[in-house]
């Protein structure tokens, strides 16, 4: 059920900008900068935090656009195998540490393994199955600036609704960014003309639904002012460091950034780094026990 969503006017875009490149901005447009428009180099990082979520997602994306969940035992069986045949696909692309893997290996599958069956259960509760399309591709112009995402579901109900859910591996429902289901929303709704009726996340290891919001024009809005001011910054070239200790964590070139020794000069405590989720969150918490449409 895999379907591609374009809709493209004859105006070249001055920009091209994708969910991965936008968020990027939003934690540090100097980071921005240095990974998207110099390239600069960055130390390699073997990310094996992200491969449970990587797993999860591939896995979940196969189980509904190949429909494994017609197999025997609900695809459950099938996709334990699959679990082990993706680890080794990422451990050939060097995502995991050589010295790193014997340990590692066995972790990871337990907890894949733990969480595969009370999720495919809850998939079927809810009735992602022939209704559902994973890792949908994208995009849409908006204005001078041509917008893309890869949704992780897209669920059609029987009502006529339309869902927009992104797959989360994280074990903590507090650090969910959720602008970027928002921006997917807004590519859906850009290439089809429609506005999904419901935004949320699924976190695999919870096997729920959570932050579940209804999505209409005045939630859009809101959110498109705020993204079209960063975007026209992005455009214009404004590249300025906004360290902080969220966004600094995650950057590869911390221990190098001028910005960021001037602000760990300037602040004596922890408690007093500046915050992201004053630039890109909304600082709400709303969890959904919603087991069924």
């Amino acid at each position: 059920m895999t379907m591609r969503l374009e809709k493209f006017t004859n105006q070249c875009p001055v920009a091209e900008v994708s969910w991965w490149k936008y968020s990027s901005y939003l934690l540090c447009p100097q980071q921005y900068n240095w990974k998207h428009i110099s390239r600069k180099s960055a130390p390699k990082d073997s990310k094996i935090n992200a491969v449970f979520g990587i797993i999860m997602q591939k896995l979940f994306e196969r189980w509904v656009n190949e429909e494994r969940y017609e197999n025997t035992n609900n695809g459950i069986d099938w996709m334990r195998i699959a679990a082990e045949n993706e680890l080794y696909i990422l451990e050939s692309k060097e995502r995991i540490p050589w010295g790193e893997r014997d340990i590692f290996r066995p972790a990871v599958l337990a907890d894949i393994n733990s969480c595969i069956e009370p999720c495919i259960q809850q998939f079927i509760i809810m009735g992602w199955t022939k209704n559902t399309m994973s890792e949908v591709p994208i995009e849409a112009d908006w204005g001078n600036v041509r917008i893309g995402c890869r949704a992780d579901f897209i669920i059609q109900n029987k009502d006529g609704s339309v869902w927009i859910v992104d797959g989360k591996g994280s074990k903590s429902t507090s650090y969910t960014v959720k602008e970027q289901v928002k921006w997917n929303a807004l590519c859906y709704h850009l290439a089809t003309g429609k506005l999904p009726d419901k935004v949320g996340f699924f976190y695999w290891r919870k096997a729920k639904l959570v932050q579940v919001r209804g999505w209409g024009a005045e939630e859009e809005k809101k959110f498109c002012d705020v993204t079209r001011l960063n975007l026209n910054k992005l455009i214009s070239g404004n590249f300025e460091a906004e360290p902080s200790e969220n966004s600094c964590m995650w950057c590869p070139w911390r221990e190098t950034c001028e910005q960021r020794t001037d602000m760990i000069r300037d602040y004596s405590s922890k408690d007093n780094l500046p915050s992201m989720t004053s630039t890109i969150g909304d600082g709400d918490n709303v969890e959904s026990d919603i087991v069924a449409m």
